[in-house]
């Protein structure tokens, strides 16, 4: 029987990564942003949640990977980030989003890159999501310790343990799995998944799907059963 596992917070990384850079971006903001525009207008974006980023860490110097074109989608708590090497997509909260909106936002982002190009200049994409939440009937140390044992104890009280699962799949490059006690929810338990896709192999209509459908399939692994209120 799978552990109920409520979530209270949690965010989703999205990566998709260009076969080569691609410096279109630099020469041609306004087409970027008008491909954008169309793209994910219907979530909301308007030209005044547009700008050009600059990483301005280095103050002295600046190289073409340092400058994004930024899209705050606020309506769906996300930010789009296209850069010369890879577009990102970062949802801040996604309890507050579906996950089946969200992944069409995912899809729009693509599709407003590929129309700048007219074609897809993808090679890989990349997923990761954090979840923290409660567990019923168990503490977080004590359902963590389920994938531990024979933790050193010369080294004082143990506090707490933590594992990562990496794996290898035929429809995934590489998946990892993390199962930790969560740092921001109060006796809480913190999981995360990561995987790849070779874009050669899955189109971006069937990315959605594919990410839910590895999440979903980390919380059985694990024995957990999302609840979200």
């Amino acid at each position: 029987m799978s552990q109920p596992f409520k979530l209270m917070r949690g965010d989703l990384w999205f990566q998709a990564d260009l076969a080569a850079p691609r410096f279109e971006f630099l020469e041609e903001t306004p087409k970027l942003y008008r491909s954008l525009l169309m793209a994910l207008n219907q979530f909301g974006l308007t030209q005044a949640e547009m700008k050009v980023e600059v990483d301005t860490r280095n103050i002295h110097e600046f190289s073409p990977g340092d400058w994004a074109t930024v899209c705050a989608l606020y309506l769906v708590f996300t930010t789009i980030r296209v850069k010369t090497d890879r577009v990102e997509v970062r949802c801040s909260d996604v309890t507050q989003v579906d996950a089946n909106r969200l992944g069409e936002v995912v899809v729009a982002a693509l599709k407003g890159v590929t129309a700048f190009f007219g074609e897809s200049p993808f090679r890989g994409h990349q997923m990761t999501f954090a979840l923290h939440g409660t567990l019923e009937g168990t503490t977080s140390k004590d359902f963590v310790s389920r994938f531990t044992a024979n933790a050193p104890t010369n080294l004082g009280s143990l506090m707490g343990t933590a594992a990562i699962f990496y794996y290898g799949d035929p429809s995934r490059l590489v998946s990892s799995v993390t199962v930790d006690l969560s740092g921001s929810v109060e006796n809480g338990l913190f999981v995360r998944g990561y995987t790849t896709w070779d874009a050669s192999k899955i189109d971006a209509d069937s990315l959605p799907s594919s990410g839910i459908a590895f999440r979903d399939a980390v919380l059985d692994g694990l024995g957990l059963s999302l609840v979200v209120e």
